[in-house]
């Protein structure tokens, strides 16, 4: 909604930028809108329109950058100020370095350049002197295994940490750390020590991938993770990486750092691959027996800091077999009073009567925001019917989803939202998640609108790229 307003206000007055004689209180409020989420180089133009405007957006890009959106690139920065360079009148330039006491900033697609977070470290002590208290990255950052210095002696702070790791350069914390050339030497078995992880004061949220490969890159030795984090850490994201059963008890069980958010990778293979073999854990046919059973011996039901958990399958969607049934798993999670946000993508839930599954969900009223795969999406909303504490569902396409849209499905699944628009009492906001889930977005928006009873429910659209972790 806010968005949509945005853009409405935006058409506003682009459609009436030749009207010199409004209110200026007005005028004010409309460029606060007409910046929002842009690119340096159209806040400049802006800025051009009046004195006022030029003076109204450097104060926003001075002192309110959040209001605005406004986080430029480390490269652009740079480059604003050697341009600058020859201005010797700080009135006439649009950042008022001298002023500026926090300063967020984002990296081209993540990438760490020593050369560029140099320069721009010069470039900001000698523009804006010590009144600059704090420079964000806010975006996840590439770790580098090597460099001993990232945040510059403590001049940088990085929030989000992307681990991405090969055959050749796996998680190493110095060179010599992992001997590839050793035969004996197996890279998810190897006890990496994680200690470059210290170099990270600030961290919040930790993602983990590896790439695809026919070799086993997915390490489950990741115990130095939590002892070498610092205890900011809140979020950890298995991304394109599986996730070992202990780690998911040494994540819930840690005190510091605490664990707010989790989201893994599972299935039944993993108990064997990982050196956990028991007789109880050999007994385990399916996946979602083997969920059950590793959440009870963590305790779910007692955690009082886990605030959001996913569930995902396996990187190799085969190896997540039997995973038709989330209620024993949900039944363990009763009693648990501060878990808000469940994903449960891991389970296909596709059969006439699987949504009474879900059943257990409706003890847990905290649980107000849930997360399925295409597969399951009528058995989701069945449920979102029964269950009035669901307020937001997220239907999220995985990057290893064999879900196929086909004209009947398309034409089955609209019909499915029909009846459940029709019915809905509690939903608010319908998030959808992915690559041409429909033929065309609007599809189901038409669907929403022409049904008896929408409740006000808000429908929004994300397209899947490298960037989005959820």
């Amino acid at each position: 909604m806010e968005h949509n307003n945005l853009k409405r206000k935006r058409e506003e007055f682009e459609q009436s930028n030749n009207e010199i004689n409004f209110n200026l209180l007005a005028f004010k409020e409309i460029l606060v809108y007409l910046s929002y989420d842009c690119s340096f180089n159209r806040l400049l133009e802006l800025s051009l329109i009046s004195k006022q405007s030029f003076t109204t957006i450097k104060y926003l890009i001075t002192h309110q950058q959040n209001l605005i959106k406004f986080y430029p690139e480390i490269k652009v920065l740079n480059k604003y100020i050697n341009n600058d360079n020859n201005s010797n009148i700080n009135n006439n330039k649009l950042i008022d370095f001298k002023e500026m006491e926090e300063l967020k900033l984002k990296t081209k697609k993540g990438s760490y350049n020593n050369k560029e977070f140099n320069k721009l470290k010069s470039n900001l002590i000698e523009k804006c002197g010590k009144n600059l208290k704090k420079v964000q990255i806010i975006d996840y950052i590439n770790y580098d295994p090597y460099y001993e210095n990232p945040t510059e002696d403590g001049f940088y702070q990085f929030n989000k940490l992307n681990l991405d790791w090969n055959r050749d350069e796996g998680p190493n914390s110095y060179e010599s750390e992992f001997d590839e050339d050793d035969d004996d030497a197996e890279i998810d078995s190897f006890e990496f020590s994680f200690e470059f992880l210290s170099r990270y004061p600030n961290i919040k949220k930790l993602s983990m991938t590896t790439m695809t490969s026919d070799m086993d890159l997915h390490i489950y030795k990741l115990a130095g993770i939590l002892k070498n984090s610092s205890k900011t850490l809140e979020t950890i994201n298995f991304q394109f990486h599986n996730t070992a059963p202990s780690f998911v008890i040494q994540a819930l069980e840690s005190r510091s750092p605490v664990i707010k958010s989790l989201s893994v990778r599972l299935g039944t293979f993993l108990y064997k691959l990982y050196g956990e073999t028991t007789k109880e854990n050999n007994k385990i046919k399916d996946t979602s027996k083997m969920v059950s059973q590793l959440f009870k011996k963590a305790n779910i039901s007692a955690n009082t800091t886990l605030m959001k958990l996913k569930l995902r399958k396996n990187v190799d969607t085969h190896k997540s077999p039997n995973n038709k049934d989330p209620s024993e798993f949900l039944s363990n999670l009763i009693g648990n009073t501060k878990l808000k946000k469940l994903g449960l993508e891991l389970f296909e839930l596709n059969g006439a009567d699987d949504y009474k599954l879900l059943s257990p969900l409706i003890q847990i009223p905290n649980i107000s925001s849930l997360y399925c795969n295409p597969e399951s999406i009528e058995s989701f909303l069945q449920h979102c019917n029964e269950n009035e504490n669901i307020k937001t569902l997220t239907i999220f396409k995985d990057f290893n989803s064999k879900f196929k849209m086909d004209t009947q499905k398309e034409k089955t699944l609209l019909s499915c939202f029909s009846n459940f628009f029709n019915q809905n009492r509690s939903l608010h906001n319908l998030v959808v998640v992915h690559n041409e889930l429909f033929s065309n977005d609007q599809l189901l928006l038409d669907v929403l609108n022409s049904s008896k009873n929408n409740n006000n429910l808000i429908i929004k659209f994300k397209k899947i790229n490298k960037n989005l972790i959820m």
